[in-house]
């Protein structure tokens, strides 16, 4: 759907959620209004993402923060961090 806004979960974050608080795929979907294929979909579809109010009511229904359930990017590595790689693979050499 052109133009609907989506938001990148972390699909792990999202299984434990369900897991850890007694949902099922048919619950959590009763709980926020979408159908249980489509909680199946966010958790098991590497390229299906919730819409923003959908993301939204999923955070509510957990009782979570929107940074807690989105997929974090991974971190770089710092210049420093860098650094000392770059010297301790130098020293091994």
């Amino acid at each position: 759907m052109p133009g609907r806004k989506t938001v990148e979960i972390d699909k792990l974050k999202l299984k434990q959620l369900i897991e850890e608080r007694g949902f099922n795929y048919s619950s959590l979907a009763n709980e926020i209004g979408v159908d249980k294929e489509s909680i199946r979909n966010y958790v098991l579809n590497e390229t299906i993402q919730p819409s923003l109010p959908v993301f939204k009511m999923m955070c509510y229904t957990f009782g979570i923060s929107e940074d807690e359930l989105k997929k974090k990017e991974p971190v770089a590595k710092s210049a420093v961090s860098q650094i000392i790689e770059d010297t301790r693979t130098a020293d091994a050499v």
